[in-house]
């Protein structure tokens, strides 16, 4: 399909108590070593003496990247980029998101991830009202509990996180004293990453406040929601996109732009985000919203040059919705489980993977890295 894109001007922002044990707690090289440890002490006949040998081994990885932790957003890693999308999840521990959280467990163990990502409404039904709100732990500490999900967790907020103006506390976890995982600097911000031979840069935004129908719903803050119009924002994404030098450039926001399920197209977002993710060179976007999994793609015109816009829907956390459209014109895939996705980076490819939570890999697709 072939379709112009409008031109548009390329705010920013930046609950209960936990007992976690500091030791789980890694970056995603050392999540990489804790894995291949725990595989090996499984497997090897001679586990124990294994177990000691590697256990030595973490000791110096964490030595060294303790001494060598002066830049927080740049970590150096292997030939491969490996993480989790997870969407719309938090419900108080439900058996569809325990059933999910268990999923990711063994994905991340055996893919062993680096990081995990969320796309928004991270605890229902509006948000959390204080730092220490029970909910930090029935829906997050509690519930992913498998080793390899102990590694840097990069949240968005939802239109459920917005309400009653509560958005706040989520950003202040990230510096209480029992959140290990929980890195929120703002409402929207970026992490860079860089391996062997390649980068990757992961930009996060906050899409509710684009949306005029929160603006003049009654549980949302009207001045508040108003005073943190898109303007600013997509300035501060434009700026992001056209000055990095990443191979990869990869957007999350909670709602999508095209959808073939209940929620339909966010139009409200068309003439503002989508112009800059694709005339900036964004090679996917990632949302939540609907509680389902799908692919829609469209192809643009910009400057005579046909450019693929490609978004993914990964909003199946914890509640699911069965109304799809298959007909709608921008999808690749759409389909209703319990699950997450699944990415994995390298050089000159990106694959995404739609993980049902009781049958393993349903979809997969992949992106060339772009010229």
């Amino acid at each position: 399909m072939d379709a112009s894109v409008p031109l548009a001007s390329a705010g920013h922002y930046a609950e209960h108590e936990t007992v976690l044990m500091p030791s789980r707690i890694s970056s995603g090289r050392n999540a990489r070593v804790a894995s291949r440890l725990r595989k090996a002490v499984k497997n090897h006949p001679y586990a124990f003496a294994v177990g000691v040998v590697v256990c030595v081994g973490v000791v110096l990885v964490l030595a060294h990247t303790l001494k060598s932790s002066s830049s927080v957003s740049l970590q150096a890693s292997p030939e491969t980029c490996k993480f989790v999308v997870l969407g719309d999840y938090g419900r108080n521990g439900t058996s569809e998101q325990k059933a999910v959280a268990g999923a990711m467990g063994k994905y991340c163990d055996d893919k062993e991830c680096e990081f995990i990502v969320t796309v928004g409404d991270n605890f229902y039904d509006g948000g959390v009202e204080t730092v220490h709100n029970v909910q930090f732990n029935s829906s997050f500490e509690h519930v992913y509990t498998a080793d390899s999900l102990y590694v840097p967790w990069y949240p968005i907020l939802g239109n459920h996180d917005h309400k009653w103006a509560r958005y706040s506390y989520q950003l202040e976890y990230t510096t209480f004293t029992n959140a290990k995982r929980w890195n929120f600097p703002d409402r929207y911000y970026t992490k860079d990453f860089s391996y062997q031979n390649f980068t990757v840069r992961l930009i996060f935004i906050d899409t509710t406040v684009m949306i005029e129908d929160y603006w003049n719903d009654e549980d949302y803050d009207y001045k508040q929601m108003k005073g943190m119009n898109e303007t600013g924002q997509m300035d501060w994404l434009r700026t992001q996109v056209r000055e990095s030098k990443a191979d990869w450039n990869i957007v999350f926001g909670h709602h999508p732009i095209y959808s073939a399920s209940s929620h339909g197209d966010t139009k409200d977002i068309w003439e503002s985000l989508l112009p800059v993710l694709v005339q900036e060179n964004v090679d996917a976007y990632f949302s939540g919203h609907d509680h389902n999994m799908q692919y829609l793609s469209k192809d643009f015109t910009v400057k005579g040059t046909v450019k693929t816009f490609r978004q993914f829907v990964s909003g199946a956390g914890s509640d699911l919705d069965f109304k799809l459209n298959q007909d709608h014109p921008q999808k690749e895939y759409a389909k209703t489980f319990s699950g997450f996705a699944g990415l994995i980076v390298s050089r000159d490819q990106l694959v995404v993977e739609f993980i049902n939570a009781k049958n393993g890999v349903e979809y997969r697709t992949s992106i060339s890295r772009r010229a």
